[in-house]
């Protein structure tokens, strides 16, 4: 049996474009940051975030200004935080405490252990 290299150079490149196809693009952040400038993000859930309570007592209230009362009850520093509202369609169906919204939480601090640690134990990630 003759094997037709042309054919296997096509199945070649076929495999590999198919391959970068499917990876994920890597997101450039949320925030122009500057130097010694971190950003942290959290993913909203439905009920269990740290500030929940804030949230059950001041409905009226954006949660971007709920989160800012929250960092600065708890004494967390930080330049900037903004609230990603997921679309329509990222929205996810799921109604447990701990499931998802689709929303993102951003923050951007200044690269200190102090901040970058109390960030981490209430749930936000590099």
């Amino acid at each position: 049996m003759r094997i037709n290299f042309f054919k296997l150079k096509l199945l070649f490149i076929f495999i590999v474009v198919s391959f970068f196809s499917c990876q994920k693009a890597e997101e450039s952040g949320y925030f122009d940051l500057g130097k010694n400038e971190i950003e942290m993000f959290y993913q909203e859930t439905q009920c269990s975030d740290p500030w929940y309570e804030l949230v059950v007592l001041h409905q009226d209230r954006s949660k971007k200004a709920i989160l800012k009362e929250y960092m600065d009850l708890k004494n967390i520093s930080y330049l900037d935080l903004e609230y990603d509202k997921a679309s329509t369609d990222e929205v996810i169906t799921c109604t447990a405490c701990s499931c998802f919204t689709g929303s993102v939480f951003y923050i951007k601090i200044k690269d200190k252990t102090d901040n970058i640690e109390k960030l981490k134990e209430i749930g936000f990630k590099l």
